[in-house]
């Protein structure tokens, strides 16, 4: 059985090797960007706000596995909170395009029920695996949306973009969005960091995880209709004012 400690208890050894030393930054720049950025934090509390409001709504067998994809959703927008607020910028977009897919893929099994065994059978054998790999494609998913909004379609699709170029993706902008490169006559030094301090990468992390987590409430609303009959949208205009 784990030995229980308080919130301020570090466990013995913590901090001496080079894993838990890592997770130490990790928890201590999330400490800091709160300190620094109450503005960016108050907006993503906010958001994680309506995620609780939305999971008191009633659900029906109809829509249980699109509330499945939904609870992703939000799990991977809290760990985008996470990473961002430590600076893990790569990392911080894995998890938002993540979030993005979890959605859409709420929405596509919402809107093709008969899709809902599909996905489940996927290890089922050899057949039932190509058969979802070649159903829940993102352009499907992204096909399913555009028929419900093309004007959120748009504005998801440019956030999902942009997770695939600053992260989700190794593309050139996951790379030297972290780097410095030093040239001197007799060599080019290049300084990298899995974790940055960037006030700029940071501000954007944690702007594009608000961004997604609006995205993914507001694919959530075309599934849940009685989140428009509440007071929830209101709170998600809120949130998503100036992102």
């Amino acid at each position: 059985m784990n030995k229980k400690l308080n919130k301020q208890q570090k466990p013995p050894g913590w901090g001496n090797d080079s894993v838990s030393k890592y997770l130490q930054i990790v928890h201590g720049n999330n400490h800091a960007t709160f300190n620094n950025y109450k503005g960016y934090y108050k907006r993503l509390s906010e958001i994680n706000d309506i995620y609780e409001k939305a999971y008191e709504l009633k659900t029906t067998l109809d829509d249980t596995w699109s509330r499945i994809f939904f609870m992703k959703a939000r799990s991977s927008f809290l760990s985008g909170v996470q990473l961002g607020g430590a600076g893990l910028m790569a990392e911080c977009f894995m998890v938002l395009r993540g979030a993005i897919e979890s959605a859409l893929y709420g929405l596509y099994v919402f809107s093709h029920k008969e899709l809902y065994e599909v996905w489940l059978r996927r290890h089922q054998d050899k057949a039932s695996f190509d058969k979802v790999k070649s159903i829940f494609t993102v352009r499907n998913v992204f096909d399913c949306l555009e028929k419900k909004s093309t004007k959120l379609k748009v504005a998801v699709k440019k956030i999902y973009d942009m997770s695939i170029d600053y992260g989700a993706h190794p593309n050139e902008k996951s790379v030297t969005s972290i780097i410095n490169m030093h040239k001197d006559d007799e060599q080019l030094r290049i300084d990298w960091s899995y974790i940055t301090n960037d006030e700029n990468v940071i501000k954007l992390c944690l702007v594009s995880t608000a961004r997604g987590g609006i995205a993914c409430l507001k694919i959530f609303e075309l599934v849940e209709p009685k989140i428009k009959l509440s007071l929830l949208d209101l709170d998600i205009d809120k949130a998503a004012k100036g992102l």
